[in-house]
């Protein structure tokens, strides 16, 4: 059994906390002189930073959240399915609005329910450029809707920050403060060991994850580079899930899982069949589940189910079979016990003669 390394991971929390208590600001971020004891960097790192690790930068962005806030509320009078729906509770709170606040509000809604609310947040083209426009990390020149977007956003975002912000802002660094300690402390032998199962690199750092009050209706969804964005308000994306599901998302960078997708397509092509649809995400989950179980358990953490075994797994019978399957032939690879070929080769096998 691995042991821990106290003071290591001391300093290294230590040193992620460091924005962590830097809030305080006008939009929840880093007052000017402020810092953890009067340190500079405090005081030069980003107002919507809450933490950065070995591996990822986690914000709490005023304007981030505001987006998904609108587009959500702007998608509930759609004929969504439920399983597509994310109900907003603050909906109620519209009424207490002063009459040109309201209707600022609900002209800014109309605008994301015209233009927005019919797309999906990572699958329609121009959504992952608009999140990063509204993030900062893209100019506006490209297009006229994503300067719609950003006219909209500032013309509601002093009411949203009267209003909502706060404690948006303060559940989603509440969320970073429950999640940083099991991240700071295992990340590197979780990275290390995702390489290693999918064959990949893992991404350069900081990869950035922009947690939100609310999300897409999965609860968290990455874009290229990888960025990541998370739903604080999600009860299932929550610890200590929460540490496998930012390691999920991560998985879904090409350079770390496409390795992985190759030889998994190569195995099934040798039974003259693909692998079943959703498979090659049902076994990221598993990877992600499975690594920071075994993690967790030779850090003397016993007992961490994976995200999947509460449903995920067995939503369908095609889905509870694969995951025997995993459970049969992957588990073990992932324990040393075996070779990846020939966990494979067996998944493969298997599942090949179940549709013969």
């Amino acid at each position: 059994m691995r042991t821990r390394r106290p003071a290591r991971r001391a300093a290294a929390l230590a040193a992620a906390a460091l924005v962590v208590s830097c809030g305080g600001g006008p939009d929840g971020g880093a007052p000017a002189g402020a810092g953890a004891e009067g340190t500079e960097q405090a005081v030069s790192e980003p107002a919507e930073r809450v933490a950065r690790t070995a591996h990822y930068d986690l914000y709490s962005d005023l304007d981030v959240n505001l987006h998904h806030f609108l587009y959500q509320w702007s998608r509930h009078e759609r004929p969504l399915d439920r399983w597509d729906r994310v109900e907003v509770a603050e909906r109620e709170d519209v009424t207490g609005l002063p009459p040109e606040e309201r209707t600022a509000w609900d002209e800014a809604v109309a605008v994301y329910r015209r233009e927005l609310a019919n797309r999906d947040l990572l699958f329609t083209a121009g959504m992952e450029q608009l999140r990063d426009v509204v993030a900062g990390l893209r100019a506006t020149g490209y297009g006229e809707e994503p300067a719609l977007v950003v006219e909209t956003l500032d013309r509601v975002r002093p009411i949203y920050r009267e209003r909502w912000w706060p404690r948006h802002d303060a559940a989603n660094r509440a969320w970073v403060e429950e999640l940083l300690p099991a991240l700071v402390e295992h990340e590197e032998e979780i990275a290390a060991r995702l390489a290693a199962a999918y064959g990949g690199v893992f991404p350069a750092p900081p990869i950035r994850v922009d947690v939100t009050y609310y999300a897409n209706h999965l609860g968290a969804y990455t874009s290229a580079k990888p960025h990541v964005t998370v739903s604080s308000s999600d009860s299932s994306y929550r610890m200590p899930r929460a540490l496998e599901m930012i390691f999920h998302e991560t998985s879904h960078a090409d350079a770390l899982t496409l390795p992985l997708l190759v030889s998994l397509d190569r195995h099934f092509g040798y039974h003259d069949r693909r692998p079943p649809w959703w498979f090659s995400h049902l076994m990221i989950f598993h990877t992600a589940g499975e690594v920071t179980r075994l993690v967790l358990e030779e850090a003397g953490e016993r007992g961490y189910r994976h995200y999947g075994r509460d449903g995920l797994y067995t939503v369908n019978p095609d889905r509870a079979r694969q995951t025997e399957v995993l459970d049969r032939h992957w588990r073990p690879f992932l324990a040393g016990e075996t070779s990846r070929d020939d966990a494979l080769a067996a998944i493969a096998a298997e599942l090949a003669s179940d549709a013969d």
